[in-house]
């Protein structure tokens, strides 16, 4: 058994490597690749990707957007065709809150 928090005691069954360090560094000099059939899961408090290029989904072509950059670009797009039209189209910012 292994595991804190909500996966305390969970079993480990089968053919498995098991770490269990305070910190764990992979670096690979050319690729680092996590194939699984299944599931490939990451459980953490937060996770971070530092990358110039990040793509989701199979044969991704095209890259994820910054959520928060998004918003803010989206909010000056309507906030100047608000100022050229007679009818807001968004009062406020609650309409995608």
């Amino acid at each position: 058994m292994f595991g804190d928090g909500e996966n305390k005691g969970e079993q480990i069954k089968g053919k498995k490597i098991l770490i269990k360090s305070d910190g764990i560094f992979i670096s690979g000099r050319d690729n680092i690749r996590l194939i699984s059939v299944n599931n490939v899961s990451l459980k953490s408090k937060g996770i971070s990707l530092n990358s110039d290029d990040v793509n989701l989904g199979n044969e991704a072509d095209e890259p994820v957007v910054k959520g928060n950059e998004l918003v803010t670009v989206l909010e000056d797009l309507v906030n100047a065709i608000n100022s050229f039209a007679t009818q807001p189209i968004l009062k406020d910012r609650s309409y995608y809150d």
